[in-house]
């Protein structure tokens, strides 16, 4: 057992706190989960609670240590029956694809799978109801929240992608308060945190009957949502409504971003041409998201992701990657087969698909562990082996993405303060810089800044005019 206070210093102080919820839906929580003035969620003292008491809040911390996913897969996926793979972790059936049931490819953000699976589950009767992101209430304080479904509709009403902060208290403790069978969607420390809790609370282990997991790069502040909105003229204190990921048919670029402000006027850009969409870069991104080694939520009973494969990625309606991992999931699949263009693929071509986000989350993650030991820190404990042996080239990469986050939140308040949008363009300039500079071969900004006139036009260009250059 553990107290408040104890998950308050080792997770919170140093952050890592995802603000995912579960220390706060435990009963009685001394712990409640507050939004700060960076846009992120994390786990703050309840007023008047007694935080020496014991209860077991570093249990179900999905960053606290404990259970790690290859343990936690063995006990809720029945693993050791599955095939594994160090990269995706346990599967059953792993398959890339869309699907072609009317409805749930158009209204996706790729292939339509996650809402399609959703929806047999409640139409087959396997559960009662789904806890997932959906869009805010109009004139609510947050875009998107965790609600609770019962019926198609409203799930249907919550599809597509949310890079958006989140947390779950409220939807686990309804699970608690009311009988049911319900289905989890979430990113892959969302899903562990779900898990976790329901080792401690025996009735969610009873109530939750499937997790879905999500694909995952990082999870965002409120601040991409603003920056978004703001570099297409809409004051982020005025957005209404987002849109992540809009498929452009027309165009190469295949998505684009719509914001909504106030009056209900609409704008809408290509993602490309938005200066803080570079994933690589990570603005906006919670310190957490640097110290978790899961990028295929393992410890999901079904993942979906986008299928960035260059036999899928020409189409820009979108493909998924489907990784089933308990048996109940991929009996979903075999026995609605008929609505899914599904291909079977390689646990390696799955792995190929997240590459990018593989290499942060591994490699960079080994040497991120291995550098704050150096340093004199005390890193999380991953399933990750801490090391400097990693290229001189990548070891730079990683050190300036480390730098993006402070870097990214210190021009976005300066912008705030000034009103102006250029100020945080001119305030990232120095950090873009060195990004692309570490990305060169000879490791010259001069030659790094060609580079991204080439591959980032639209970010190099208002960088530019930022500088008045």
């Amino acid at each position: 057992m553990s107290s408040a206070r104890d998950l308050l210093r080792d997770v919170v102080d140093r952050d890592l706190c995802i603000g995912c919820g579960a220390c706060a839906a435990l009963p009685a929580s001394a712990l409640e989960i507050a939004m700060g003035e960076d846009g992120r969620y994390r786990a703050v003292p309840r007023n008047g609670a007694d935080l020496d008491a014991e209860g077991p809040y570093t249990a179900v911390c999905p960053f606290a240590g404990g259970f790690d996913e290859d343990a936690l897969s063995r006990m809720f996926l029945d693993s050791d029956r599955a095939r594994t793979d160090p990269r995706i972790g346990a599967h059953r059936a792993v398959a890339a694809g869309h699907v072609t049931a009317p409805g749930f490819r158009d209204n996706g953000s790729s292939g339509g799978m996650t809402s399609w699976f959703l929806n047999r589950l409640l139409d087959e009767g396997e559960i009662d109801a789904v806890l997932h992101v959906k869009p805010g209430t109009p004139g609510a304080d947050r875009l998107f929240a965790f609600g609770v479904s019962e019926t198609t509709e409203e799930l249907n009403a919550g599809a597509k992608t949310r890079y958006y902060p989140v947390e779950m208290s409220r939807v686990l403790s309804h699970v608690r308060e009311h009988p049911g069978r319900y289905a989890v969607v979430g990113v892959p420390c969302f899903i562990k945190a779900v898990r976790l809790s329901q080792l401690e609370q025996p009735v969610l282990r009873e109530r939750i009957r499937f997790a879905v997991g999500l694909v995952c790069g990082h999870l965002k502040s409120t601040r991409f949502a603003e920056s978004l909105a703001w570099e297409q003229g809409v004051d982020p204190a005025e957005l209404e409504a987002i849109d992540f990921r809009v498929k452009s048919r027309e165009r190469s670029d295949r998505y684009s971003v719509s914001v909504t402000g106030a009056g209900g006027r609409t704008h809408t850009a290509p993602t490309s041409e938005l200066s803080v969409t570079d994933w690589g870069m990570g603005f906006f991104k919670y310190t957490a998201c640097d110290y978790c080694d899961d990028v295929l939520a393992e410890t999901a009973d079904i993942s979906f992701g986008d299928a960035w494969l260059p036999e899928f990625t020409p189409d820009p309606e979108g493909d998924n990657i489907v990784v089933a991992r308990s048996e109940s999931a991929r009996e979903v699949l075999h026995r609605n087969r008929r609505d899914l263009a599904l291909t079977d693929i390689t646990a390696h071509r799955a792995a190929q698909s997240q590459d990018a986000g593989l290499r942060h989350r591994r490699e960079g993650l080994s040497y991120r562990l291995a550098r704050d030991l150096a340093s004199g820190r005390t890193p999380p404990a991953k399933r990750v082996t801490p090391s400097l042996e990693v290229p001189a080239r990548r070891r730079r990469i990683y050190d300036v993405r480390s730098e993006m986050i402070g870097e990214g939140d210190r021009a976005f308040a300066a912008a705030r303060a000034s009103g102006s949008f250029r100020t945080f363009l001119s305030g990232i300039a120095p950090v873009v810089a060195r990004y692309h500079a570490a990305y060169g071969t000879n490791g010259l900004v001069e030659r790094a800044k060609r580079r991204a006139l080439r591959h980032m036009p639209g970010l190099t260009r208002r960088v530019q005019r930022a500088l008045g250059r």
